[in-house]
C-alpha cells in the first residue's frame, strides 16, 4: 500500500481494476516522489490483438480515477516491452525522482 495525496492505494485494488480489461497483457505501477509527495503512474502493455490501445488506456485511467478519486496517468508500452510478473509486489517499482 502507498498513500497518494491522502488516499490509500492498495496493490490488490489496482490489480483488480487493470485485470477487468482482458486486452492488458501486463502492467507495471511506478511510484515516485515529487516535492515530498508520492505519485503513481501505471504502464500497461496491450495484447497484440487489442484493436484500440488508446481507448483501453483511457478506460483504465477513468476507472482508476473513479476508484481512487485521483488522477493516475496510464502509459502505453509496446507489446513484449514489460517483463512478466507472477506477484503483485514485483509489478510495483520505485522510480525515484525527488525534486
Amino acid at each position: 500500500m502507498v498513500v497518494i495525496r491522502g488516499v490509500n492505494v492498495h496493490a490488490g485494488a489496482v490489480e483488480g481494476i487493470v485485470q477487468r480489461y482482458p486486452n492488458v497483457a501486463e502492467y507495471r505501477v511506478e511510484v515516485s516522489t515529487r516535492n515530498a509527495l508520492h505519485e503513481i503512474s501505471v504502464c500497461i502493455e496491450p495484447t497484440p490483438d487489442c484493436k484500440d490501445p488508446e481507448e483501453l488506456r483511457d478506460n483504465i485511467q477513468t476507472a482508476l480515477r473513479i476508484a481512487f478519486n485521483l488522477r493516475v496517468p496510464v502509459v502505453l508500452a509496446q507489446p513484449g516491452a514489460l517483463p512478466r510478473f507472477e506477484m503483485k509486489a514485483r509489478r510495483w517499482v520505485r522510480a525515484d525522482r525527488e525534486t
